[in-house]
């Protein structure tokens, strides 16, 4: 995770909360939205026959990526609903 992508999700979830987005609907929109992209990730894997075992990583280490997002933006929504 970069420092772009720490603003993003910090922006976006002081400006769902600020527009009065519950915690639970903007944490279910996260979820929905980060859904394409490990399916799309899935499908790369197949696409190119990568190793079931390095598929596995990469599908582990982008869900790790993916959850420290959800928690700084579940930080950010809170703090933007303060």
């Amino acid at each position: 995770m970069n420092g772009d992508d720490a603003s993003a999700i910090d922006e976006l979830g002081r400006r769902l909360a600020a527009s009065g987005v519950s915690l639970t609907d903007a944490v279910a929109q996260f979820v929905v939205a980060r859904r394409p992209f490990l399916t799309e990730l899935a499908g790369i894997g197949r696409r190119r026959t990568l190793d079931p075992a390095h598929l596995g990583a990469l599908y582990e280490d982008a869900s790790a990526v993916l959850d420290r997002l959800l928690l700084r933006f579940i930080a950010a929504h809170e703090a933007g609903a303060a």
